[in-house]
């Protein structure tokens, strides 16, 4: 199982960056998705965020709707898990708003994106090609 956490601001694409993570990991094997609730500290550069779980879900390679909670639930066996939250020390995605936000690139973001094309970021519809070349390299590995 590979977890990915895509983090941002309000308003900063996150959620538009999961649908899109999702439909190509969809196309891989069964993904599950879960949106945490967060508060954000900035703290030598980092965010630290204390989450709680607001709801997941996990769809099938015919990307079927298998399950829908409010509430943490241990997720079954799935191949690639999508969290709306940061989550230390596994690859992510940062959904910049404002240039400033690219201060909070971690060792382990593979992208910056943003919905408004500011400098240094992605498009979200480049996410394929970069998750698929993620995926690759650690196959490789």
């Amino acid at each position: 199982m590979i977890t990915f956490s895509v983090f941002g601001r309000k308003h900063s694409g996150k959620t538009t960056a999961c649908q899109e993570l999702i439909n190509v990991l969809s196309k891989l094997g069964t993904v599950g998705y879960e949106k945490h609730t967060h508060t954000t500290i900035k703290l030598h550069q980092h965010l630290q965020m204390a989450h709680q779980t607001l709801w997941s879900v996990v769809r099938d390679s015919e990307n079927l709707q298998l399950i829908t909670t409010k509430a943490p639930i241990h997720l079954p066996q799935v191949d690639f898990v999508v969290v709306e939250g940061y989550i230390p020390d596994v690859p992510n995605i940062l959904c910049v708003k404002d240039p400033y936000d690219l201060e909070a690139i971690t060792p382990f973001t593979l992208a910056a994106v943003s919905l408004s094309g500011i400098p240094g970021t992605k498009r979200v519809d480049e996410l394929k090609n970069i998750i698929i070349s993620y995926l690759e390299r650690q196959k490789g590995e």
